[in-house]
C-alpha cells in the first residue's frame, strides 16, 4: 500500500470536531483511515479506518470527501 492524501476538515454533526482522513492504495484496493481530534481525549488513538468510504473507488472517494468540506495537504 502507498501513501495517497491526506484531508483535514471538520465533522459539522459532532459540533466541527476537527478531522483528518489519510487514503492508502495499491492500484487495486483503498484503505481509508480517519482521525477526529476530540477535546476530551483520555490518550486513546482513534485512528480508525472508515469501511464506508473504501467501498468507492479512488475518484469518487475523493470527490466525497472534497463534498464534505474537506480541503487537501
Amino acid at each position: 500500500m502507498k501513501f495517497f492524501k491526506v484531508y483535514e476538515g471538520t465533522i459539522k454533526a459532532m459540533q466541527n470536531t476537527p478531522c483528518k482522513i489519510a487514503v492508502f492504495t495499491d492500484g487495486k484496493n483503498i484503505k481509508v483511515f480517519q482521525k477526529a481530534f476530540y477535546k476530551n481525549d483520555l490518550n486513546r488513538p482513534n485512528w480508525a479506518r472508515n469501511v464506508i468510504l473504501e467501498k468507492n473507488n479512488i475518484n469518487s472517494i475523493d470527490n466525497l470527501i472534497l463534498s464534505y468540506g474537506f480541503i487537501t495537504m
